[in-house]
């Protein structure tokens, strides 16, 4: 009997790049897993190795080839972390470190560029809310703060673009990945001539802009050699990571709307057309012919669990889980602002500090992890309650990362949004979304929702009295995430500049 054939499906993503290989019928048959730390300081800096991102590829491709019989192997597709940004040189290699989503460093020329009058009319123009995280914010910072580095760069491109030359791809950015830097028109559907200039480079600096479902090169024989796969495998150009995730956690389907938790978070719907928040709190990013998302990010999910952890010396996320799931609903009257790395939707600013509000001698590290837990799961909806309107009530949350594996952490997203959650099996979304889009170009599939599985298994129904607490307590956590805005900022710029 013959095996099945697989696309792979590449997910560079901000800790980690994930390799899992996906039948036509969306069955995981391997994955692999290789991580890379972030050099991150006060300053707001967040940077990583782009080679070291390219070795973590090389060595889940090799993974792969020892898990699956390479003759199996039809193709290879990609996502990746949106918001990167490299600088190259005329022979390729990085200038500098590659700039994350998560590096805030470019707040002040956010701030400027939000004084702009046409300010409004950029993100209209890009879907992007104006954030420090943006490309086109870390160019302009650049520009200011480092004129020579800038000047020296032959390539400006994101950490996608790098990896597909590494493995003998063309210089191509997929239009999903390119729609998140706020230097593309959305409308004209390419580079903005005028946003790319007022950012300080070139076009002609910028990747080629190509369809998703693209053939933007072939696997290089030295890649070949060194992991095991064939040469002259295609490689599809994939998209976003949170386009595809959404893709991969079966929210194709109306009504549907795709919570993603993990080290950073979003809440994601997908749309026939481009909606766009007139008021600039969510993104609209394009995935394809017919497919947008419209949703918004969070910068702090499981990485403030793991401050918590860290802080209080529990020794694991899982001890704090457990005890958490002892501390009734409101966490005895405690509420968590979840802001740690500054703020993404619907706040937008790199000045938001998290903070306990309520806390008293009687309360313990328990409260303190449920507080953790539900400050999460407010956030999460601050974001929602700002899409009803736009796309109208929702029937089911398909949900991702890491946070599905808890039972309790199901649980108090279910009660807080009052909507049954239900978890795609097998994990790895965006992945399977990349892969997907391969198969769609290899004509294996009509649309690549096609691929994805039936959401088959245990569904988490809301209980309706902590539904009605959560309503409550939310109008709180809402009340004071807006009150603590400017002794936010006043102490961010303590941490910046200590007064003494």
């Amino acid at each position: 009997m013959l095996e099945a054939q697989v696309v792979l499906g590449v997910d560079i993503g901000t800790t980690s790049t994930k390799v899992a290989a996906f039948g036509a019928d969306g069955t995981l048959y391997a994955e692999a897993e290789h991580g890379y730390p972030m050099a991150e300081d006060v300053t707001g800096k967040a940077e990583q190795n782009a080679d070291a991102i390219v070795l973590a590829v090389v060595a889940g491709l090799r993974d792969m080839a020892g898990k699956i019989a390479p003759g199996r192997i039809s193709g290879l597709s990609f996502s990746a972390a949106m918001h990167s940004l490299l600088l190259l040189d005329k022979a390729g290699h990085p200038l500098a470190p590659l700039m994350t989503w998560a590096d805030n460093r470019p707040a002040e020329a956010t701030e400027t560029l939000k004084a702009r009058p046409d300010a409004a009319t950029i993100f209209a123009r890009t879907g992007v809310p104006l954030h420090p995280m943006a490309p086109l914010s870390k160019l302009l910072w650049l520009r200011q703060t480092q004129p020579a580095l800038l000047n020296q760069a032959v390539r400006v491109c994101g950490i996608k673009s790098y990896v597909l030359l590494a493995l003998g791809g063309d210089y191509v950015i997929d239009r999903s990945l390119a729609n998140a830097t706020a230097l593309f028109d959305l409308h004209t559907m390419d580079w903005a001539d005028d946003l790319v200039a007022l950012a300080g480079i070139s076009r002609a600096q910028l990747p080629q802009l190509v369809e998703p479902t693209a053939e933007v090169g072939r696997l290089a024989d030295a890649v070949a050699e060194q992991t095991g796969l064939p040469a002259g495998l295609p490689l599809f150009a994939g998209a976003s990571d949170g386009c595809l995730s959404t893709l991969g956690a079966g929210a194709a389907t109306a009504g549907r709307l795709a919570l993603s938790v993990g080290t950073s978070g979003a809440v994601r719907v997908m749309t026939e057309k481009p909606v766009q928040d007139l008021g600039g709190r969510l993104f609209t990013y394009y995935l394809g012919q017919d497919q947008w998302v419209l949703g918004g990010p969070l910068n702090n999910v499981a990485n403030a669990l793991a401050w918590l952890r860290d802080l209080v010396g529990a020794g694991s996320v899982e001890v704090l889980t457990q005890a958490a799931g002892t501390r009734p609903v409101g966490a005895n009257g405690l509420l968590f602002l979840p802001y740690l790395a500054g703020a993404r939707a619907p706040l937008w600013t790199a000045e938001a500090r998290g903070a306990f509000l309520g806390l008293a001698r009687q309360h313990t590290q328990a409260d303190m992890a449920r507080a953790v837990m539900e400050g999460i799961g407010f956030a999460l909806l601050d974001v929602a309650e700002l899409m009803w309107p736009l796309i109208g009530e929702m029937d089911l949350i398909t949900a991702t990362g890491g946070f599905t594996q808890s039972a309790l952490w199901r649980q108090i997203v279910a009660d807080i949004f009052g909507l049954p959650l239900a978890v795609q099996a097998g994990g790895q979304a965006a992945a399977l979304g990349a892969a997907a889009i391969g198969m769609q170009a290899l004509n294996w599939v009509v649309a690549a929702e096609d691929v994805v599985p039936p959401i088959t298994g245990a569904v988490t129904q809301p209980d309706p009295a902590r539904h009605a607490a959560y309503r409550q307590l939310f109008h709180l956590w809402h009340q004071a995430s807006r009150q603590n805005e400017a002794t936010a900022a006043a102490l961010a710029a303590i941490q910046r500049q200590p007064l003494l």
